[in-house]
């Protein structure tokens, strides 16, 4: 999630975090994102981990923001790819970047989107799959365990294409 650089985009964007953060939450009540209240430019609670203190969402309202990625930026260009090095040719070893979405090359079509996790919500994703000229997002948030939200989201994800008009 890259939240230290998330940090740093927002100074550079906006002059501050704080003004990024209005940004953001103007940019929220345009897109219909009734149920949030960004605080934080990457999402994190604060160090008191009061989660009345943090960045707050719906399951509706991620799905929202995913769909508005998906249509006005190549997103997926990055999420769909499920490892990679990083940073060869500048002097120093390659990292290792991985895809924490378990289901990119394991679902049929699935080509994002975000994963999550803090103490007070739980195990979070918003995956996005492409069949035969079709996408489905699912949200789920809470889960106890990342196992078990991959297996209701794939479920999910099977459900919602066979809900699809042929």
């Amino acid at each position: 999630s890259a939240n230290d650089a998330a940090h740093a985009l927002a100074r550079a964007a906006a002059g501050s975090a704080t003004t990024f953060v209005a940004l953001m939450n103007q940019k929220a009540a345009e897109l219909g994102m009734k149920h949030t209240t960004f605080r934080t430019p990457h999402g994190l609670p604060p160090a008191n981990r009061r989660i009345a203190d943090g960045d707050l969402t719906s399951p509706r309202d991620f799905a929202i923001l995913s769909r508005h990625l998906l249509l006005n930026t190549d997103v997926l260009r990055y999420t769909s790819i499920r490892n990679r090095p990083f940073g060869e040719g500048i002097g120093r070893e390659p990292m290792a970047m991985t895809n924490h979405n378990n289901l990119v090359g394991k679902v049929d079509g699935v080509d994002g989107l975000k994963t999550g996790f803090t103490n007070g919500a739980g195990f979070c994703l918003s995956a996005t799959a492409a069949r035969k000229g079709r996408r489905v997002i699912v949200v789920t948030m809470g889960s106890d365990q990342a196992k078990s939200r991959d297996l209701v989201v794939a479920e999910l994800l099977e459900q919602g294409f066979a809900a699809l008009p042929a």
